[in-house]
């Protein structure tokens, strides 16, 4: 049997070059089979787009198969195409072929064209299961406000609190009806309940300040903005808040969390994605984003959320450009910025993304987080030098509140650099703030062992962090090294075996293993672990022309043993 790949490869080999068809993006093929195949084997690939045009035109080809439909509904709302979703879906609604997202995403369409009576027609029908059902009451509340029956709106908002993960969205979505409404008295009752202790988030807390500064009641404005600040440390609109409060007080009304019944509705959508997203059901949540953002292109929280699932589904470039959409004005700009050079980073694009860590220290020379970021960035491209004041002026500027993730970095530098007799000063000095640290505990431990002194400390401090955290690889390999410095190279052996399972695609442990191999008499499978660690293309932490020749003369000399009593 061919395998998928195989299957697309004759579909598509077996077309002629007149048979391949490309229309502005669509890339298809004259069968409607070959263009289903490639839609799968696209999906496998992660590339959403190129699903959708591929199903679209298998689709096309042949209309009736309810198969097709769903494959290029489905691969169309993925890709973010709600148009064209809405087109496959309405077909198949009220029909024994029509799937639970159908009507949603016709909503969608409908709540996006501003067609609110046309989307309430939609969503007060069908059968959309038990989660798509609270979903459907919080969109028909909104189409319902958008068509001016704001009493049935609210109706409709508050029967989905039944479920208990709708709670606080329920109450978020009453307050921000009632506000809109200009019923006072009821809105701030329910905001008071939408930013208790269990349902505070930095988007109520926004909505309630905003509605206390329309009321004039500043200060109390203020606190909700400081109290979600202090619950959430990056609260882009809270912290957004309080800046235009301290430049230009009462300057004008602030901007509403909500302004209309497209924006509720993709907040409602927004809400939902994030109780998805934290349970790790990122298709569904992406699902419900594309709608959002659809419905609400400038809802900045629902776009960076799409962008970081992009990127967590493996999908870095729709990722770059999802972060990229966000307005440069927006409170979510700057965080966007930040993944987008993350993302980066993971692409090995890192000029682009050292450009971007750069620009946003310049341009925040006060915010010791994104120097912090920058710092670290530095540290990873190993450039030593440059990085080391950086992180002397954040331990200077943080005094008694520096944290042991900078003492650990700082130490981790000067270590690199040679200097490892201070690093010792930093990694305890972390190691005072937090004891338990494993990755504290390991660094210094191997820090001790590979210069041959402290060695008994060294060990139990590998040993330490080894029970903390005794599936890594790396803490796995320090105490094989370990033993491996003590002379103890059967011990060695067992426990580099292990960190080699663990961390496949290590040179550094590789070569450890190679190294006890040696020593313990094993000299085949020594030799054959060298070639290995060439073949993982080593970075500068190993020495290839060493490692080279090892392979071709052995270990040439027996290393010093310390004398210490694990």
């Amino acid at each position: 049997m061919l395998s998928l790949v195989g299957l697309v490869f004759f579909a598509l080999s077996s077309c002629t070059t007149d048979n391949l068809v490309n229309d502005g993006n669509a890339r298809t093929v004259e069968s409607a089979y070959g263009n289903y195949l490639a839609g799968r084997y696209a999906s496998a690939m992660n590339d959403v787009r190129a699903a959708a045009d591929y199903y679209a035109a298998a689709q096309e080809k042949e209309p009736q198969n309810s198969l097709l439909r769903r494959h290029a509904f489905l691969s169309a709302l993925l890709a973010g195409d709600i148009p064209d979703s809405a087109v496959f879906a309405r077909p198949a609604l009220g029909g024994d072929d029509e799937a639970p997202l159908m009507r949603l995403s016709v909503a969608s369409f409908d709540l996006g064209s501003n067609r609110f009576a046309s989307a309430q027609v939609i969503l007060s029908n069908g059968n959309y299961g038990p989660f798509n059902n609270e979903v459907r009451h919080l969109l028909n509340g909104w189409t319902a406000y958008g068509v001016g029956d704001n009493d049935k709106a609210l109706v409709l908002i508050g029967s989905a609190s039944d479920v208990p993960i709708f709670a606080s969205i329920v109450q978020l979505h009453t307050a921000l009806m009632l506000d809109l409404a200009g019923r006072v008295d009821e809105a701030e009752t329910a905001y008071k309940s939408a930013t208790g202790p269990s349902q505070l988030s930095d988007r109520a807390a926004f909505a309630y300040g905003g509605f206390l500064e329309r009321l004039g009641r500043i200060n109390e404005a203020r606190e909700q903005y400081t109290k979600a600040i202090a619950a959430f440390p990056e609260a882009p609109l809270s912290s957004a808040a309080l800046v235009r409060l301290d430049a230009r007080p009462r300057a004008k009304l602030p901007p509403r969390l909500v302004n209309n019944a497209r924006d509720g509705a993709a907040e409602a959508l927004f809400g939902t994605a994030q109780v998805l997203a934290a349970q790790a059901h990122f298709d569904k949540a992406l699902v419900y984003l594309e709608m959002a953002r659809f419905i609400n292109p400038d809802n900045g929280a629902a776009v960076q959320l799409l962008a970081r699932l992009m990127e967590a589904t493996n999908r870095p470039d729709d990722a770059l450009a999802t972060f990229d959409s966000i307005a440069k004005t927006s409170p979510y700009r700057l965080d966007a910025d930040l993944h987008r050079a993350r993302v980066l980073f993971r692409l090995k694009r890192n000029d682009e993304a050292m450009v971007i860590f750069k620009s946003l220290a310049k341009a925040h020379p006060k915010d010791d987080r994104l120097i912090g970021v920058y710092a670290d960035a530095l540290r990873s491209m190993e450039d030593y030098e440059t990085v080391l004041p950086i992180y002397e002026g954040l331990i200077a500027r943080a005094g008694d509140e520096a944290n042991w993730q900078i003492y650990f970095a700082r130490g981790t530098v000067l270590e690199r650099l040679g200097r490892w007799r201070e690093s010792i000063v930093d990694f305890r000095k972390a190691l005072t703030l937090n004891p338990d640290q494993p990755d504290v505990l390991n660094y210094l431990g191997y820090t001790y062992v590979d210069a041959g002194e402290n060695l008994d400390e060294g060990f139990a401090m590998i040993e330490k962090a080894l029970s903390l955290r005794p599936e890594a690889g790396y803490i796995v390999d320090s105490l094989g090294w370990a033993h491996y410095r003590l002379g103890h190279y059967e011990q060695a052996v067992r426990y580099l075996e292990r960190a080699v399972e663990l961390e496949p695609g290590e040179p550094t442990i590789s070569d450890h293993l190679a190294d006890a191999y040696w020593q313990a008499d094993r000299r085949l499978e020594a030799r054959f672990q060298w070639n290995h660690t060439l073949s993982l293309e080593p970075d500068d932490d190993i020495d290839l022309v060493a490692v080279k020749d090892k392979l071709a003369h052995g270990l040439r000399d027996k290393p010093e043993i310390a004398t210490a009593n694990p």
